[in-house]
Protein backbone atom coordinates (compact mmCIF):
# COMPACT_ATOMS: atom_id res chain seq x y z
CA UNK A 1 0.00 0.00 0.00
CA UNK A 2 0.95 3.49 -0.78
CA UNK A 3 0.15 6.63 1.29
CA UNK A 4 1.12 10.41 0.73
CA UNK A 5 1.00 12.60 3.00
CA UNK A 6 1.19 16.20 1.81
CA UNK A 7 3.24 19.05 3.83
CA UNK A 8 5.08 16.25 5.68
CA UNK A 9 7.84 18.53 6.67
CA UNK A 10 6.66 20.80 9.40
CA UNK A 11 6.49 20.63 12.22
CA UNK A 12 3.27 18.56 12.96
CA UNK A 13 3.68 16.75 9.58
CA UNK A 14 6.75 15.47 10.47
CA UNK A 15 5.19 13.95 13.43
CA UNK A 16 2.55 12.53 11.64
CA UNK A 17 5.33 11.14 8.85
CA UNK A 18 7.44 9.28 11.40
CA UNK A 19 4.67 7.87 13.16
CA UNK A 20 3.36 6.29 9.78
CA UNK A 21 7.06 5.20 8.85
CA UNK A 22 7.77 3.42 11.81
CA UNK A 23 4.34 2.26 12.76
CA UNK A 24 3.66 0.57 9.07
CA UNK A 25 6.53 -0.74 7.53
CA UNK A 26 5.09 -2.46 5.09
CA UNK A 27 3.67 0.71 3.76
CA UNK A 28 5.53 2.75 1.17
CA UNK A 29 4.90 6.42 3.29
CA UNK A 30 5.21 9.49 0.71
CA UNK A 31 6.27 12.70 2.04
CA UNK A 32 5.40 16.01 -0.55
CA UNK A 33 6.57 19.02 0.73
CA UNK A 34 7.17 22.47 -1.13
CA UNK A 35 10.30 23.14 1.19
CA UNK A 36 8.35 26.60 1.87
CA UNK A 37 8.61 28.89 5.32
CA UNK A 38 7.48 25.93 7.45
CA UNK A 39 8.98 22.51 6.06
CA UNK A 40 12.45 21.30 7.36
CA UNK A 41 13.52 18.04 6.28
CA UNK A 42 15.67 18.08 9.38
CA UNK A 43 12.94 17.51 11.45
CA UNK A 44 13.08 14.13 9.37
CA UNK A 45 16.57 13.21 9.10
CA UNK A 46 16.06 10.15 11.65
CA UNK A 47 13.63 8.53 9.03
CA UNK A 48 15.49 9.34 5.89
CA UNK A 49 16.87 6.01 5.24
CA UNK A 50 13.89 3.80 6.01
CA UNK A 51 13.42 1.60 2.92
CA UNK A 52 9.33 2.81 3.15
CA UNK A 53 10.14 6.51 2.96
CA UNK A 54 10.39 8.40 0.28
CA UNK A 55 10.84 12.31 0.27
CA UNK A 56 8.67 14.54 -2.92
CA UNK A 57 10.02 18.39 -3.16
CA UNK A 58 6.91 19.66 -4.71
CA UNK A 59 3.62 21.73 -4.53
CA UNK A 60 0.15 20.33 -4.12
CA UNK A 61 -1.26 22.87 -6.92
CA UNK A 62 1.54 21.08 -9.41
CA UNK A 63 -1.30 19.41 -11.29
CA UNK A 64 1.40 17.80 -14.01
CA UNK A 65 3.78 16.76 -10.93
CA UNK A 66 0.57 15.43 -8.89
CA UNK A 67 -0.50 13.51 -12.15
CA UNK A 68 3.03 12.15 -12.42
CA UNK A 69 3.00 10.54 -8.95
CA UNK A 70 -0.47 9.08 -9.07
CA UNK A 71 0.66 7.58 -12.28
CA UNK A 72 3.79 5.75 -10.60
Amino acid sequence: MNILITGGAGFIGSHVVRRFVKGYPNYNIYNLDALTYAGNLENLRDIEQYPNYTFLKGDILDEPFLNKIFVK
